[in-house]
C-alpha cells in the first residue's frame, strides 16, 4: 500500500507541474498569439483550479500516510514503511483514533 500511496503521489506532483506549464503556455498565447483576454482568463480561471484540487488531494495524501502509521502499529508492522517524513508538532498530539478519523 505504501508503495502505491507513493506513486499516487509521484502522479499528483506531476499532473500540478503539467498544470503549471499550461498555465505558463496560456499566458504565452494570451499576449503572443492575441488571444482574447477574456478567453485567457476564464482558461486560466480554470487551470488554477484544477490546481488547487491537485494541491488538496497532495495534501490528502498527508493524512492517508498517517493513517497507515496507525493502522500498521496496531498491526505490528514497521510504521516507517508508511511515514510522511517530519511530523508537525501537532501531528504528534493526535491520538490513533483521531487520525483514523472516529
Amino acid at each position: 500500500m505504501a508503495a502505491a500511496l507513493h506513486q499516487y503521489e509521484r502522479l499528483l506532483r506531476d499532473t500540478f507541474a503539467a498544470g503549471g506549464e499550461l498555465a505558463q503556455a496560456a499566458v504565452s498565447a494570451q499576449t503572443s498569439e492575441r488571444l482574447n483576454p477574456t478567453v485567457g482568463h476564464q482558461f486560466l480561471a480554470a487551470i488554477g483550479a484544477a490546481n488547487l484540487a491537485i494541491g488538496e488531494a497532495l495534501a490528502r495524501t498527508a493524512q492517508g500516510h498517517r493513517q497507515l502509521e496507525v493502522l500498521s502499529r496496531r498491526l505490528g508492522l514497521d510504521p516507517t514503511a508508511y511515514g510522511d517524513g517530519l511530523k508537525p508538532p501537532s501531528a504528534t498530539m493526535q491520538s490513533d483514533e483521531e487520525a483514523l478519523g472516529g
